[in-house]
């Protein structure tokens, strides 16, 4: 415990998932607390996620789902954007696509109001958390970069999805691992040959990127499926039609009840967007149900479907996609790559694909890893998880989605005994609950932390932050 009976609490990330949970606890009454919020980019409250200047990277969900303080207010984005633009009327932008970059402002305004409106109780740390000790059964000390050193009763890890996987060959300028690395889309020239490996939003910001910086060049992109996002499009209210419990048949069961209900839906004029989002408030409930076979089979054989099916794109995204292959300067290919050779000028490519046993060599300017994060913890170079793996105080989960976590997002060291006082929020919780990247999905989750952490806090009579 700190002085004065509060209980100190260090945020490490300052994106959305970390900014959101210190406007909550700053604003959760009876809660006597110390915040540092650490975050080791320039700005908080914007993470990798809403850090894109380009007005073209949008929400790819309507504005009105966005509002970050409470689940009973999601309409506090369009409130916020209505008073920031001086209109009268908040539902003239309820079904508007914001830039990412304007949805990271508003995370900003959210921190600094809660900082006006509790002054004193959250400070904020630029720095990079490498590693954290145990000093005690519930407190850590988290080591900076440059030496400082923080104590805390509670840690929460509220840590952004990891970078891509690095699988292109090292040490060549036409092979770019990520696209998001600052500068590395100025390599591209522009009228650049390009193949884009992944086909999913990734490549879309991508794309959208390049046109933006004038590139007229042929763009081919390639992934396992071949599947684009599909089109957002506003749902109407549909029934709920799913009983959770029919996961304990198995995945195939589940899809089979949920394309049942979207047929059903279809011959009522009613389009299978209505029928996802009903269904989607149980795909928690449902993974959770699901033995271990079925969880390896769907994401082996069904996230690729899922995931195009959940996060879609604004339908102007769409049609500019659309433009482009109509126009012939974007390809989509279902297969995969066998061989990838970089030269001097050019990098040869041999692709295989989906369905074909011949292969084919195309040649290309360059090559861009679009596959999106990657998720396996182990594999992550950060040394803030390097750390905690190495420590036994924390491990991936078992299908290397996260980190293992019980259900009250204590991690789980390597002997499966619980960190108490360790906590992880958003992405690495993606094995426990599958649905956590969404921003509703992360205003529950901190809903949920806090009631928690209250719960606790009060029955002990404040003398046991987490139990």
């Amino acid at each position: 415990m700190t002085v004065a009976g509060r209980l100190a609490i260090a945020i490490v990330g300052a994106g959305a998932c970390g900014t959101l949970l210190g406007v909550r606890l700053l604003r959760q009454a009876g809660l006597p607390v110390d915040i540092a919020l650490i975050e080791r980019a320039a700005e908080f409250g914007r993470g990798a996620a809403y850090a894109s200047p380009n007005p073209d990277h949008t929400l790819n969900v309507m504005a009105h789902m966005m509002g970050g303080e409470a689940e009973a207010d999601t309409d506090g984005f369009i409130r916020w954007q209505a008073q920031d633009a001086g209109l009268a009327d908040p539902a003239a932008i309820r079904n508007d696509y914001p830039s990412r970059w304007q949805y990271g402002t508003y995370l900003q305004h959210l921190l600094a109001q809660a900082e006006r409106e509790c002054p004193g109780r959250l400070r904020r740390l630029r720095g990079e958390v490498q590693e954290i000790s145990q000093l005690g059964v519930s407190r850590y000390a988290l080591r900076l970069a440059d030496g400082g050193i923080v104590e805390a009763d509670i840690v929460a890890l509220c840590l952004s999805n990891l970078d891509p996987a690095p699988f292109l060959p090292q040490g060549t300028p036409r092979c770019i691992d990520d696209p998001w690395r600052p500068g590395t889309l100025e390599r591209i020239g522009p009228a650049d040959r390009l193949l884009i490996v992944g086909t999913g939003l990734t490549m879309v910001d991508t794309v959208l990127d390049l046109l933006a910086r004038g590139h007229t060049g042929p763009i081919t992109a390639v992934s396992r499926h071949g599947f684009l996002p599909l089109e957002d499009a506003m749902p109407v209210p549909y029934a709920d039609f799913f009983a959770p419990g029919i996961a304990s048949r198995g995945i195939l069961a589940v899809m089979q009840n949920l394309r049942r209900e979207v047929g059903d839906a279809a011959k009522n004029g009613i389009g299978w967007h209505s029928v996802v989002e009903a269904f989607r408030v149980h795909t928690s409930a449902i993974w959770k149900r699901l033995d271990e076979v079925n969880r390896h089979r769907f994401l082996r054989h069904l996230r690729s479907l899922w995931f195009v099916h959940r996060h879609r794109l604004p339908p102007r995204h769409m049609r500019r996609l659309d433009a482009l292959r109509e126009a012939g300067r974007l390809g989509i290919m279902a297969g995969r790559i066998v061989e990838l050779v970089p030269g001097a000028d050019a990098v040869r490519v041999t692709l295989r694909r989906r369905g074909r046993a011949a292969e084919e060599t195309v040649t290309v300017d360059r090559v861009v890893n679009c596959t999106g994060p990657e998720s396996d913890y182990a594999r992550s170079p950060m040394a803030l998880v390097q750390s905690l793996v190495a420590q036994g105080l924390g491990r991936p989960d078992a299908y290397r989605l996260g980190l293992d976590i019980d259900e009250d997002f204590t991690l789980l060291r390597a002997d499966g005994r619980r960190a108490e006082g360790l906590v992880t929020l958003g992405p690495p919780t993606r094995g426990r609950f599958w649905e956590v990247t969404a921003v509703p999905h992360l205003r529950r989750q901190v809903e949920a932390f806090v009631a928690r952490l209250v719960a606790s806090h009060t029955a002990s009579g404040g003398t046991k932050p987490w139990r």
